[in-house]
This record gives structure tokens, C-alpha cells and sequence, in this order.
């Protein structure tokens, strides 16, 4: 028995001495926490490549949604454009459609006239949970309807102009920037001021462009983020105030603020003229990108995209507005940044290019093929496809 406990001693003993250097061992060899990126981000934008983006670098799937196509939904233009998980939403201005995304057309929200619910352009549009709200001229309101058609009301806001840009945020309060008195305002769902501040120095003038890049309120996951155009810095705004979010290396390449449009007296050709060399920049941002869109105020569209990784804190320049599609279809997809959110990329192709791009002599691998075949009996005289680029 003597023996017995003896050899149990030395076998505890034996088996402590053993353990002991392992768990030191692993101790060592464990990496320290990560350390969270606190804001702003610095990014640069001196880099430039000439290499095409590949989509399966930043995004999980393609998918090419052509969209249905009768009387009810037809639309002359894509003015503005909302994404869900679920919804698409359109504007070509005189009418908003509804689809699905399968391409189904759903319905469209409201129509022309003065009546309730009714507008005459629309201004802006977004989609919260199972509404959507809208903003047009000649009212001084925002509309709230179904996402299956249905009016709902109209909520009327004091001393106001229009709502050309706003967002809602998670709290659902209306952030308006009003771009001519230089404020940004936050409303509650009575559209009862909650709180408003003054977001630069002085006001605007009565003179402005529109154009299918300008994005003054860029899309995030997470934040409600400004960008006037004025400095290369873009803000996250809350009713407490401004603080920098994005700050981009542009210097030189900046249009100067006297320069702007609105101090152009009117004189848009002049202003055009002086504006041509600079530069720019438009963003989407989620938990894991900030992707940037760069270009010069003359242009159509943008001449390079960087994409910024946020845990890596590294940024990486593609030339161009372009995407190779390297997962579903081998094409190569020209992305509308204006058009963007925080989810997806976006290509709007009308249906000609469809058929035109079909019609490549260089369309010989597997995945291009399927692409054809799926693409080619498309009505040239529909609505065209939509490629949605998931991004990771």
C-alpha cells in the first residue's frame, strides 16, 4: 500500500513537471487581442495601377437580374437607386418602381399630380424596415407609403425647404443636409426638429449642378456620412455634431471652394472649364471596406477605384470604373458608384449593351457561354439587366 501511494506521489509529481511547461508553452504562442481601428481613416489616393478589380477579391456572389418589362414598369432613366435585401427600388424622377430581386416588378409608389401622396419630381427616396419615404418639389413634406404601394400619410415640416438630400438613421430620425445654408438637421418621424448645426462656414449660393456621381450623404452600414465636396475630408454626423470619418491624401487635386459652382455667377461653361483638372471622390463603406470612387469634375464617369481593407489598414488602386466578373459570368462591368450601397456594387447594363456584349467574338470559356445563353434572347427594348456584386 506504502508503495502504491509513493508511486501515485511520483506520478502526479512527474505529470505536473510535464504539464506545466506546456501551458506555459501555449501562453506564448497566444496573439495579443487585435487592436480595434479607432476613426478617422487615412487613405490614399497617390497610388495608381492598371489593373482591373476582380470581383472575387472583394465580393461573394454575382448575380444579373434582368428586369421585368411591361407598361407599368417601365422607367426612362435611373435617376436614384435604393437596394434592400429583398427590394429595388428606382427612380427615373416622374415615378418610382418597385422590384424584386428576381427582376418581378412589384408595384409603383405613388404617382404625378398634387393630391395626397402625389408629387411631381421626386427628390430623393429611402427604404426603412417596411416603409419608404420620399421628398419632391413644390411640397414641402415627406411622403411615407408601403413597400407594397400603399399611402400612407404625408408629414409636413415648418420653415423648411425641400428635402433634396437626407437619410434616415437607426434611431429614425430624418438627417438633412441643406446644402444652401450650410446646416444639417436632425428630425424626429413627427418631422419635429430634434436637433441642427452648421456644417460649414458659410452658405451657399443659389447655383448648383446635378450629376450622377455627386453623392452628398455616401453610403454606410453603420454611419450617416457627409461629403461636400468642398474639402477631402468626409464626416460622420450626429445630432451632437461632426466628426471626421475619412480623410483622403488630395491636396493640389482638390477643387478650390471659390471655384465651386455656386460662386460661378451663373456662368456654368467657365465654371466647367476651370473645374475639368480636378478632382472628386465618391465612397461606399461597410465593416470591412472603404471603397472609393475617384474622378475629374469633367468626367462621366470615375477613372480609378481604390479599395481600402479596413483590418488590414491597406488600400490597393484599380484603374478605372471597372469589375471583372470572375465568379458568375467573365464579364467585364462597368460599376455605377452613385448607384452603390453598403452591401452591393452595382452595373446597370440597358439592354442593347446586353445584346452587344453576346455578341463578342471572345466569349469561349465555361462561364461566359452559360452567361450568353442566359443573356442573349433579351428584349432589346426592355428594361436591361442589373448585376448586383455581393460584397464580403
Amino acid at each position: 500500500m506504502r508503495h502504491l501511494i509513493t508511486y501515485s506521489i511520483i506520478a502526479l509529481t512527474l505529470f505536473a513537471a510535464c504539464s506545466k511547461p506546456k501551458q506555459q508553452q501555449t501562453k506564448e504562442t497566444t496573439p495579443p487581442p487585435a487592436k480595434k481601428r479607432e476613426m478617422p481613416y487615412h487613405i490614399s489616393l497617390a497610388q495608381k495601377s492598371t489593373d482591373t478589380l476582380r470581383a472575387s477579391q472583394i465580393a461573394t456572389e454575382v448575380k444579373f437580374i434582368p428586369l421585368e418589362t411591361k407598361k407599368a414598369s417601365l422607367f426612362s432613366r435611373i435617376f436614384d437607386f435604393r437596394l434592400t435585401d429583398s427590394t429595388i427600388g428606382i427612380s427615373d424622377m416622374t415615378s418610382l418602381k418597385l422590384f424584386d430581386h428576381k427582376g418581378k416588378f412589384l408595384c409603383q409608389i405613388g404617382k404625378r399630380g398634387k393630391g395626397p401622396g402625389e408629387y411631381n419630381y421626386i427628390f430623393n427616396f429611402e427604404f426603412k424596415q417596411d416603409s419608404i419615404y420620399l421628398t419632391s418639389t413644390t411640397k414641402r413634406l415627406m411622403a411615407k407609403h408601403t413597400i407594397g404601394g400603399k399611402f400612407i400619410k404625408e408629414i409636413k415640416f415648418k420653415n423648411r425647404e425641400e428635402l433634396v438630400n437626407f437619410r434616415i438613421n437607426k434611431d429614425n430620425q430624418t438627417v438633412w443636409y441643406d446644402r444652401g445654408d450650410g446646416y444639417v438637421a436632425f428630425f424626429n418621424e413627427k418631422m419635429e426638429e430634434q436637433a441642427k448645426f452648421r456644417y460649414e462656414d458659410a452658405s451657399r449660393h443659389v447655383y448648383s449642378i446635378s450629376t450622377s456621381f455627386l453623392s452628398y450623404m455616401p453610403s454606410s452600414d453603420s454611419l450617416i456620412l457627409l461629403n461636400n465636396y468642398i474639402n477631402d475630408t468626409i464626416f460622420h454626423v450626429t445630432p451632437a455634431g461632426k466628426k471626421p470619418a475619412f480623410i483622403f491624401d488630395m491636396k493640389e487635386k482638390l477643387l478650390p471652394k471659390m471655384s465651386q459652382v455656386e460662386y460661378c455667377k451663373g456662368d456654368f461653361k467657365r465654371f466647367f472649364k476651370t473645374a475639368a483638372p480636378y478632382q472628386m471622390v465618391n465612397l461606399v463603406h461597410n465593416k470591412n471596406w472603404v471603397l472609393v470612387f475617384q474622378k475629374q469634375w469633367s468626367d462621366d464617369i470615375h477613372q480609378a477605384t481604390f479599395v481600402h481593407n479596413i483590418k488590414a489598414n491597406k488600400t490597393e488602386s484599380y484603374v478605372g470604373p471597372f469589375i471583372k466578373d470572375d465568379i458568375t459570368s467573365g464579364q467585364t462591368l462597368t460599376i455605377q458608384s452613385q448607384m452603390c450601397s453598403s452591401q452591393y456594387l452595382v452595373s446597370y447594363i440597358p439592354a442593347v449593351d446586353v445584346l452587344e456584349m453576346c455578341e463578342q467574338e471572345n466569349q469561349n470559356s465555361p462561364m461566359q457561354k452559360a452567361w450568353v445563353k442566359q443573356m442573349k434572347n433579351i428584349d432589346p427594348e426592355s428594361n436591361g439587366v442589373l448585376a448586383l456584386i455581393k460584397l464580403k
